[in-house]
């Protein structure tokens, strides 16, 4: 069953992570970009799908987890200090405006993504799908709640010193509230993957002992943690399915977010940088070369730091 459970895990982040390239493409597309290649999976090469009337190359790759759509982006040497003109197919030559909205689009629908199941959900029924015991927040979470607010909500009953979980609780409102609560909840929920994040981040660089980077590094658990959420999970399998999609779309517009090189919104950033240093100097310099060699080195450490969180997943499981 674990094994089962695996395979859904990497096929639902795989729909997920697909799915924010799509939007990636979709805007690329609308602006005149040429899309050279859409990769499904990490690299190594598997297998050429098919080209499409636009030249766009669908690629199978051999490890699961990731996508990535690689745009035709000028890459001109640092010798070459000339501007690069606006009106081709190219990245490079597309409006700060078209840019932005072709590197955050995918980002956005992550949200938007997560909100929508989660209106469904709180509009024709939920349950919670665990209770969250390792990290003290107070943020308003019902899909994820704390014990204290699963006991205030009659998630958790109890009785002189049992504590039960009252199996008829659920969540059922009309549109305006459902839709209400959507926001919050994806709203917050990304709140708590920030915080996370950031205990993960001062326990591996500011251990206040010994063992607390070791433990934080054993903790890197993502996406293949679901399995364990499995074993304590209170909801019916398919909306546990459709929660757990858009936790994990959730977690990937946190960390598309995160002010990393490579990733979307550091991408962004130095875009407006490289925009803003270029009105200054009146289209003198040209920063594409440096800023793609950046993008390349820290896209290859996420590869390693995926790599090693998948592992890290899968050896915690079975050894579990």
């Amino acid at each position: 069953m674990t094994i089962i459970w695996i395979i859904v895990a990497i096929i639902m982040f795989s729909i997920i992570v697909i799915i924010h390239e799509f939007w990636h493409f979709s805007a690329a597309r609308i602006f005149g970009v040429k899309v050279e290649e859409f990769w499904i999976g990490f690299p190594p090469f598997a297998k050429k799908l098919f080209t499409d009337k636009k030249g766009t190359k669908y690629t199978l790759n051999w490890l699961p987890l990731w996508g990535f759509v690689r745009l035709k982006w000028e890459n001109s040497p640092p010798p070459s200090p000339l501007p690069i003109k606006e009106g081709g197919d190219n990245f490079s030559q597309k409006s700060y405006f078209a840019k932005t909205i072709i590197l955050l689009w995918g980002v956005f629908m992550n949200f938007l993504l997560a909100g929508i199941i989660f209106s469904i959900l709180f509009f024709v029924w939920v349950k919670p799908i665990w209770i969250n015991s390792q990290i003290k927040t107070d943020l308003d979470l019902k899909i994820i709640p704390t014990q204290e607010q699963a006991l205030k909500s009659g998630l958790l009953i109890k009785n002189e010193w049992i504590i039960t979980v009252n199996k008829n609780f659920e969540y059922k409102y009309w549109v305006i509230d459902s839709i209400k609560y959507w926001f919050l909840e994806t709203y917050n929920q990304s709140l708590l993957t920030f915080k996370w994040i950031w205990i993960l981040w001062q326990k591996v660089f500011n251990p206040k002992t010994e063992t607390e980077r070791e433990e934080a590094v054993k903790n890197m658990k993502w996406p293949i943690w679901i399995v364990d959420l499995v074993a304590h999970s209170f909801s019916a399998w398919i909306s546990f399915i459709l929660i757990l999609s858009a936790i994990i779309s959730i977690n990937l517009w946190v960390f598309n977010l995160l002010p990393i090189p490579a990733l979307d919104w550091w991408r962004w950033l130095l875009l407006t940088i490289n925009t803003f240093l270029k009105k200054i100097f009146w289209n003198k310099i040209n920063t594409n070369y440096f800023e793609n060699i950046i993008h390349l080195l820290f896209f290859i450490i996420l590869i390693a730091l995926s790599l090693f969180i998948w592992y890290n997943d899968t050896i915690n499981i079975i050894n579990r």
